[in-house]
């Protein structure tokens, strides 16, 4: 006797897709099956197994991490259409999605595909700062750095107000927004911008260079951390010496006290 093992194949439009940051997006997922959708289910899933949706016999259910934010674009039992949409897309939800169809007694075949998500974002507002004396003939760095952006923003210095086409002096690197003066002059003092860009967006920091400014503040933030750890420090001490004393003095109160009956 021949056995016709039932057969299901899950098709998805394209295996990556990009969303900017707080945008909504739709994830196709089409299937075919030679038995009829009785017992269809149909199963999204977030990296490490999260739940996005699980769909059966006209209930769907959708995970903790996606409420409010997921839709159904069409019934999958009648139209053989898994797809779905995701509003306010965030960075923590990028990564793998996929569509599972299981539809018994289709036991052969492609049952699942996967979409690799990207959430696109602009870079945040990045902050400048200055490394270095800034006086003539020092060496000088200018750095530039925003906490967020994907793709990773490049960086561009300028000059402000030198107009178009004037070039930075220094030795720039796009990818970690510093700008390094080795022999700084009175020509190159001014207000710097820099630019911080990807496919999304960019946004910029200006700093200006002035003979006899104060250089970068960090070193002075750890050393004023360090030292009010000293003083915590000395004040525990100055607590624990204070108490021992004192314990110490009533031990010996209370030993002369009894001496004496």
């Amino acid at each position: 006797h021949m056995i016709c093992l039932s057969a299901i194949l899950v098709n998805v439009p394209a295996k990556t897709a990009n969303v900017t940051k707080g945008g909504t997006i739709s994830l196709g997922c089409t299937f075919s099956s030679s038995s009829p959708t009785t017992n269809l289910v149909v199963q999204w899933y977030f990296v490490g197994q999260k739940s996005v949706l699980y769909y059966q016999a006209g209930t769907t259910a959708i995970g903790k991490m996606f409420e409010n934010r997921v839709t159904v674009l069409s019934n999958p039992q009648t139209s053989m259409n898994a797809s779905i949409s995701i509003s306010n897309m965030q960075p923590a939800d990028t990564g793998t999605y996929t569509c599972e169809v299981n539809n018994v007694p289709d036991v052969t075949g492609q049952n699942e595909m996967s979409i690799l998500v990207n959430v696109l974002v602009k870079p945040s507002y990045p902050y400048c700062a200055v490394h270095g004396d800034v006086e003539s003939g020092h060496l000088v760095t200018l750095t530039c750095h925003s906490e967020q952006g994907n793709p990773p923003p490049t960086y561009t210095w300028s000059r402000v107000g030198q107009g178009a086409g004037s070039g930075v002096l220094g030795l720039s690197n796009v990818q970690t927004g510093s700008l390094v003066i080795s022999n700084i002059t009175q020509f190159q003092f001014g207000q710097y911008q820099c630019n911080a860009s990807n496919t999304v967006g960019s946004a910029a920091c200006t700093i200006t260079l002035q003979e006899g400014m104060p250089q970068s503040h960090d070193g002075v933030i750890a050393g004023a951390v360090i030292g009010a750890l000293l003083a915590c420090v000395l004040v525990i001490l100055l607590v624990w010496f204070i108490t021992h004393h004192m314990k110490k003095q009533k031990y010996q109160a209370a030993k002369s006290s009894a001496e004496m009956q």
